[in-house]
């Protein structure tokens, strides 16, 4: 007698999720469920409350509703040793060069360095290594997070615009990145272009005023929508199959580009305690480490939230 086979139980499961900051709605009756292998692309227009819902994920906003990350709460020590979150503003330990960046974010994970500098190389990163953050431009600061992000395999990846500030050879390593993370088993959420994405497979949410974009076809690197209204929390079918839809945000949302707190500090203060730390110029430890385990502390580091 055959036994069925049985899905994968998710790595992301979002029920119900509603976020308000200073007394603003910003999410509402937001639903997702991320299985292992899947690529989720969130669309939708600037403010719409991508980047929060990402950071609410990580576990860097508070928010109401059922978060679970492999049965783990955003923020938990667990959920942190699990998750990768890369901004759109990526930031690394200045005290440290790249490499010694790199060597640092694999022993805080306790992962091997041999993938993450792999992957540095095939970003272009060789003549970098010995440099100082600070002497990075922004499109290479954003090859090191990737690098780290993807380079330690954690079960769940989140970033936020990870093409933007990558020239068009770049944007193919990232390609192929994505996609061995995910034949790895691993799950991405991220924003970005729809055009970034051709030929990876995926799943897009829009996130809007309860508004449904329905992904009609992809022809020619170009993505033609239809639109089509429905209550936020709904589901629709179209030919790439389920799509969700994300609960609208609140007209005025910020897109949580500020940071109030810095729990990269603690990342820092335990880099400068194993001697390997060193100042150079102006900058200094203290800033936040690029965005990986949520909050951007190493996942032992911090109080444990549930």
């Amino acid at each position: 007698m055959s036994v069925p086979l049985q899905d994968p139980a998710p790595t992301l499961t979002v029920r119900d999720l509603h976020l308000t900051l200073a007394g603003r709605v910003i999410l509402t009756a937001t639903h997702l469920t991320l299985a292992p292998g899947e690529l989720v692309h969130l669309r939708g227009e600037n403010g719409a409350g991508k980047t929060t819902l990402l950071r609410a994920l990580a576990g860097e906003l508070p928010c109401q509703g059922v978060v679970q990350l492999q049965g783990h709460a955003p923020g938990s020590r667990p959920a942190r040793a699990r998750t990768a979150f890369i901004s759109t503003e990526p930031a690394l330990l200045d005290d440290l060069t790249v490499h010694e960046n790199l060597q640092f974010m694999a022993a805080a994970w306790n992962s091997p360095h041999i993938p993450i500098l792999n992957l540095a190389h095939a970003f272009g990163l060789a003549p970098w290594l010995d440099a100082w953050p600070t002497e990075l431009s922004r499109g290479t600061r954003q090859k090191v997070a990737l690098s780290l992000a993807l380079g330690l395999g954690l079960p769940l990846t989140l970033l936020d615009e990870p093409f933007s500030t990558l020239d068009t050879a770049s944007r193919d390593v990232l390609r192929d990145a994505l996609q061995a993370r995910l034949h790895a088993g691993g799950s991405i959420l991220l924003t970005t272009h729809g055009a970034d994405l051709m030929g990876l497979p995926s799943r897009a949410l829009e996130i809007s005023q309860g508004s449904c974009a329905l992904p009609c076809r992809r022809h020619e690197g170009r993505t033609d929508l239809g639109a089509a209204p429905l209550a936020a929390g709904a589901r629709c079918q179209s030919n790439l199959g389920d799509l969700e839809v994300v609960g609208g945000a609140a007209d005025g949302a910020v897109p949580g580009r500020g940071r109030a707190d810095r729990p990269g500090q603690r990342v820092a203060d335990r880099a400068r305690s194993t001697g390997r730390a060193r100042r150079h110029g102006a900058g200094g430890a203290g800033r936040r480490v690029v965005g990986l385990g949520g909050a951007g502390a190493a996942p032992g580091a911090g109080p444990e939230h549930g």
